[in-house]
């Protein structure tokens, strides 16, 4: 018998409340990071008004990452709250609410979300 999750080889084989669990999980580290970067958008707009800035692009970019972030984990919650005991859940109406109509559109699935931009490696994993 088994909780959770039960390993077989690389693959896990997990139930919805393991799902859920993860889920939960990643929806509190999104929300950390839209926290921190709600700290850098209020920085930011700081030295905004101090002229700081030639160009208000940097800044709404700054918004609008803060943004996404805080709509992805929403959009983890939501998830986590909706997943059934069989596993199945509702991505579109996990995505409703969210500002960003963009990426409600990407994460519900009705439009295809982009090809992943290659990343640089996290220092702190190497």
């Amino acid at each position: 018998m088994t909780t959770g999750a039960e390993r077989q080889g690389p693959v896990v084989l997990a139930d919805a409340e393991a799902i859920a669990a993860a889920l939960h999980r990643a929806a509190a580290e999104a929300a950390r990071q839209a926290g921190a970067l709600a700290l850098l958008d209020a920085e930011l707009g700081a030295r905004a008004t101090e002229n700081v800035f030639r160009d208000g692009g940097a800044l709404q970019g700054a918004d609008l990452i803060r943004q996404e972030v805080a709509g992805l984990a929403g959009f983890l919650s939501a998830l986590a709250q909706r997943l059934a005991a069989d596993g199945i859940c509702d991505p579109v109406a996990a995505a409703e609410g969210l500002d960003v109509r963009a990426q409600a559109a990407r994460l519900s699935g009705l439009i295809a979300a982009p090809e992943p931009a290659a990343v640089a490696p996290d220092l702190w994993l190497d």
